[in-house]
């Protein structure tokens, strides 16, 4: 199976602690999609900007320890992306596959903690991604925080 990380698990000792199994294939930019942060890492479609994450072959047991890392279901929900996969010279696509992504099931913004950041970051190095995504995520995190804070369906107004 084919698993796309953007956040903690972009960062290969914390994969291979959690998943020995699994496979970094290659680094993968999803288009109109964007990396922000509620707290910890989480993406969103957003027209014209761009997700930069790393496409893992994970297998059954690597789902599962990635099931109760992500806190599946409660705190991230799973979905599929198509993603290009294989182009040709001219950049047409050759291959389109289904890849697993988590996505958060809030909403809001918060800043990551720091040690949760430098996880990631060194992710960003070890991959060679652009870590200006990255700083954007957090400034957008800190910018919007105010307008659109988390806060817990149980004390939301039902009003």
């Amino acid at each position: 199976m084919l698993y796309f990380a953007y956040g903690a698990n972009l960062n290969n000792d914390g994969m291979a602690w959690r998943c020995p199994n699994a496979t970094p294939i290659k680094s993968l930019v999803i288009k109109d999609w964007r990396l922000v942060f509620r707290g910890v890492a989480d993406i969103e479609p957003c027209a014209g900007n761009k997700l930069q994450g790393v496409l893992w072959d994970i297998t059954e047991d690597c789902e599962n320890a990635l099931d109760r890392f992500e806190g599946y279901p409660n705190l991230y929900t799973k979905d599929y992306f198509t993603v290009s996969t294989k182009l040709d010279s001219n950049g047409s696509v050759l291959e389109s596959e289904s890849v697993l992504v988590y996505r958060m099931l809030r909403d809001g913004y918060g800043m990551p903690m720091s040690g949760y950041y430098d996880t990631i970051k060194t992710g960003y190095w070890q991959h060679n991604l652009d870590s200006r995504y990255l700083d954007q995520a957090v400034h957008h995190s800190i910018d919007h925080k105010k307008q659109n804070p988390y806060i817990p369906k149980r004390y939301r107004s039902t009003a």
